[in-house]
């Protein structure tokens, strides 16, 4: 009989679908130097839709000049319509996650997104002592815009970008950079949520009936005992 941890075995290894950058800048695009244009002491982000449901798997952030980082940065996920935070992930010196061209990612597991509305933001851009981290923004001169992959529609942008005001980082980034699209800043990689195929919900349809029907059976037997020994016939 399938038990319950093969059934969800089943559902979860149904369907492995492709993954997705979907905001992705490659030197293929901008070269080996590219560095960004403004540290930003805010968040800065992208707005999207997300329009067939998906499994967030990393979260990324722009690594101005792929050298790694010179201070801690954090990439946020929030629900635009509560301004509530699904999620977030560090990025420090010793610990920078995986480059893949400008953006590094740190695996999050699998976070759901059901259709909705999104904002992705990066936060702890600066220039001191320590180096430089820059984002890019559209807005100003030197820019090259990330490469937006949908998912084959799973997902889509929604202009303008988004920021929070200088010195407030970790806040929702509630305001808008006028006909600005693009930054640099915030990434996430993506695929289709798993969805069982039918012979795999005929599985655990038969299982879910064996099991209920087990669970009968030994209800029903612990109740024939019950009535067995609190009845006189049944004591010695």
């Amino acid at each position: 009989m399938p038990t319950l941890a093969m059934l969800m075995m089943a559902a979860s290894t149904a369907c492995i679908s492709q993954t997705f950058t979907a905001y992705d800048l490659q030197t293929s695009t901008a070269g080996t130097s590219y560095a960004g244009n403004q540290t930003w002491s805010g968040s800065i982000g992208m707005a999207f839709d997300v329009n067939t449901a998906i499994s967030v798997t990393s979260l990324g952030v722009f690594d101005s000049s792929r050298d790694g980082f010179h201070h801690v940065l954090t990439t946020y996920l929030w629900n635009r319509d509560t301004q509530s935070l699904l999620a977030s992930q560090n990025y420090t010196p010793a610990a920078p996650g995986t480059l893949d061209g400008y953006h590094r990612f740190i695996s999050i597991g699998s976070l759901i997104l059901d259709p909705g509305h999104y904002v992705i933001s990066s936060s702890g851009f600066a220039s001191d002592a320590s180096g430089t981290d820059r984002n890019g923004n559209e807005l100003i001169a030197g820019f090259t815009s990330d490469v937006f992959n949908s998912g084959g529609g799973a997902i889509s942008m929604v202009a303008p970008g988004r920021y929070s005001e200088a010195g407030n980082p970790s806040a929702f980034p509630g305001s808008t950079l006028g006909s600005a699209l693009w930054v640099n800043g915030p990434s996430f990689q993506f695929g289709l949520a798993p969805v069982p195929e039918p012979g795999v919900w005929a599985f655990m349809a038969s299982g879910s009936i064996l099991g209920a029907g087990l669970l009968r059976s030994r209800r029903q037997k612990r109740n024939i005992s019950k009535k067995v020994s609190n009845s006189p016939y049944g004591q010695g």
